[in-house]
């Protein structure tokens, strides 16, 4: 597969024919002449970017440079000096320069470069053939691509670079003769290359002082890119690092690196010499071509011993076939990428580490400080996304008693559907229904999990993943957790797993402790018979009705309902028989008060009634004939086959403000009494001329009350 550069791409020579000519000028002719013929040349860019291998030009910029120089030097052999002595042991192309001489002679050189189609990356606009007539002579035939025009200062750069070739192995320059040239009309510049023969100690000499000079210059070259990476302040930065000092190593026109999405320093794109959209239509193509020997591309692996972490590649338009000297040189700096990213996931997981042990001692010690489940599923909802690289997280819990499913808490959600899933129940769901205590869904696995327990689609969710709340084989709920991009965030990992099932089991057990609290508080609070608020909570209730009523100048009412002749009933049909009908009888006074008052057992057969606000615009004498009328209706019990039961009450009615609940108890108490002695089945409204002293003691023989504040219904035969 060849590759085509952007239409508008104007990276046609490589910075090393830049960097020959300016170090050149500078050196044998000053900073004052370099400056002039970069002003006659149009140059805008900096001397130190004219230096850098990895900075291309266009070809309008080549041509600009090479005839200013030749126009104000007085001719064009000035550009073959230039390339002719370049020095061999310098920094920049000292990496290059080695690759080539590992290619043994200036012919194994030439085959090479004619072999691979290409210029080794000089250039992307020039077409080099050729052969060899002789054991030291080549006849190299080289021409512009396309509507390129050739010209003069170009052929004598040429002609230079040629005879450049043999000093790569110690050799004398070589002799060039251009026998034809583009710009006289011939279909090709050929030139004619003629160099020394080989062997002799002074040639091995030299070959070997250059060798050494540039293992030298590149080591440095590779101790400064590796303190670069140390200093680097983020991943991004060392992998752009390396990726230019690939492109300085080893002359190609475009460079990639990309890494898998799947890695902890997630997906990572840099890119030299393309645009946007062409360097991410190629990333998508190098896991399919990595060390495949593809024309015009060169893809490396960039991997370590702890895994692959994505690939490196140099780009070449047309055939060029990279030669395996280059691939040594690009998986150099391929090692270096993977270091970094060992050194980052290191650091990745490290953070992530000990940010999950802080969120999970947060959270830890924030439900040790709540006791109620709600708080806690919030609380574990909000911490979630601290833990668990997500974007969304939902909290359902199972009602143990009743089996169903409510979503408790969410975060991340969008207003609307926060709203609507905080308001779902969902029936009917078998606890065992679940493949293991962490499942992870894809996309169409997502829905269909959303579907199943009834919520609403959620288009945005790409992956998610379902942790079961378990504590002592109890189901306490689920942990739902999901991802609107990157869905591979959520790929299943054994650290993710482990994150899941730790927060989990975490809360699943401060809940179900939080539940037991509530239970304990619930039986210390509540009747355990009927369920209603016993005493201590009755009187809590009563406080802070009678504060209310001090700060609204409300009214309060108590009422003292007493059970008339059942003590006989639980006597003569047994204790069952007597603990259905109390419980029968609460749920019709559950019925009869309004929800925002209290009603409540003392034991016994005694019930109070807290009334307060709208309850009292007609009186509570309504509501206690109500209470009356609900008592005296037979009472059909399923534990007994007998006749219906028949009872009545007696009702002591307390109102108005007291210095506290135990004194307004106590009024209602009294009253009760009168009502007793009045014959029963009736109320007694207090009045303060009833007793200021003790309790009255109860009779059935006790005479009926003369006060207006009584009603006694006649007595039953």
């Amino acid at each position: 597969m060849s590759v085509t550069p952007a239409a508008d791409s104007d990276r046609h020579f490589s910075g090393i024919n830049t960097r020959i000519v300016v170090d050149y000028l500078e050196t044998e002719f000053g900073r004052s002449t370099l400056a002039e013929i970069l002003s006659v040349a149009q140059e805008t860019r900096s001397v130190g970017q004219l230096r850098r291998d990895s900075e291309w030009s266009s070809y309008d910029q080549v041509h600009r440079l090479f005839t200013a120089t030749s126009a104000i030097l007085g001719g064009p052999k000035w550009l073959t000096l230039a390339a002719t002595e370049t020095p061999m042991d310098s920094h920049s192309g000292a990496e290059m320069a080695q690759t080539l001489q590992d290619l043994g002679s200036p012919a194994g050189l030439l085959r090479a470069v004619v072999e691979s189609g290409g210029t080794f990356g000089v250039s992307t606009i020039r077409l080099t053939e050729g052969r060899q007539v002789a054991p030291c002579e080549w006849i190299v035939s080289e021409r512009f691509r396309g509507d390129f025009g050739p010209f003069k200062e170009f052929c004598a750069f040429t002609a230079g670079m040629l005879a450049m070739l043999p000093r790569l192995y110690g050799l004398l320059p070589g002799d060039v003769v251009e026998e034809t040239c583009c710009c006289d009309g011939s279909p090709t510049c050929t030139f004619r290359l003629k160099w020394q023969s080989e062997g002799g100690i002074s040639q091995q000499r030299n070959y070997f002082e250059t060798r050494s000079h540039l293992f030298e210059r590149r080591l440095e070259t590779l101790q400064r890119t590796v303190e670069s990476l140390v200093s680097a302040s983020d991943v991004s930065t060392g992998l752009s690092e390396i990726l230019e000092a690939a492109s300085r190593a080893m002359y190609a026109p475009s460079y990639i690196l990309v890494t898998d999405p799947r890695l902890a320093v997630g997906r990572q794109m840099l890119f030299t010499g393309l645009d946007g959209d062409e360097a991410e239509r190629i990333s998508n193509e190098l896991i399919d071509q990595c060390g495949e020997d593809i024309p015009g591309r060169l893809v490396v692996e960039v991997a370590s011993i702890r895994g692959t972490y994505g690939w490196i590649a140099a780009i070449d338009p047309g055939q060029r076939h990279f030669l395996s000297q280059e691939r040594s040189v690009v998986q150099t700096y391929a090692g270096l990428a993977a270091a970094v990213l060992d050194s980052q996931t290191s650091l990745e997981e490290a953070r992530r580490q000990a940010t999950t042990a802080r969120t999970l001692l947060d959270l830890s010690s924030s439900l040790s400080e709540l006791t109620n489940p709600q708080e806690m599923a919030s609380h574990l909802a909000d911490a979630v996304p601290s833990v668990i690289d997500c974007d969304r997280s939902m909290v359902l819990l199972r009602e143990p008693d009743v089996g169903t499913w409510r979503v408790a808490a969410v975060c991340g959600y969008p207003e609307a559907t926060t709203a609507r899933l905080l308001s779902m129940v969902v029936e009917n769901q078998d606890p065992n229904d679940f493949l293991g205590d962490v499942c992870f869904h894809d996309k169409i696995q997502t829905r269909a999990h959303r579907m199943r327990f009834g919520f609403p689609a959620d288009e945005d969710a790409l992956a998610s993943a379902v942790a079961r709340l378990t504590t002592n084989g109890e189901v306490i709920g689920d942990l739902v957790v999901s991802v609107t991009e990157q869905p591979d965030r959520l790929r299943e990992r054994p650290h993710l797993s482990e994150a899941l099932r730790g927060m989990s089991s975490q809360v699943a057990l401060a809940i179900r402790n939080a539940r037991l609290m509530e239970q304990v508080r619930y039986q210390a609070l509540h009747d355990a018979l009927t369920g209603l608020p016993n005493r201590a909570l009755l009187l809590d209730r009563m406080e802070q009705a009678l504060a209310r009523s001090r700060r609204h100048g409300t009214e309060v009412a108590a009422m003292f309902i007493d059970l008339d002749g059942f003590k006989a009933i639980n006597d003569a049909l047994g204790h069952s028989v007597g603990d259905a009908l109390l419980t029968a009888l609460a749920e019709r006074l559950r019925l009869t008060v309004r929800s925002d008052d209290t009603l409540g057992r003392l034991g016994g057969d005694e019930f109070i009634a807290v009334l307060e606000g709208p309850s009292l615009v007609a009186g509570p004498e309504v509501i206690a004939e109500r209470i009356l009328n609900q008592v005296r209706e037979p009472f059909l019990l399923d534990s007994y086959l007998g006749p219906p039961l028949s009872l009545t009450a007696s009702i002591g009615i307390a109102c108005g403000l007291r210095p506290s609940a135990a004194e307004l108890l106590h009024d209602a108490d009294i009253a009760l009494y009168q009502a007793k002695a009045a014959n029963k089945d009736g109320w007694v409204r207090y009045h303060p001329d009833m007793s200021m002293g003790s309790r009255i003691p109860r009779s059935d023989s006790m005479p009926p009350s003369q006060s207006s504040e009584g009603h006694v219904a006649p007595a039953k035969l």
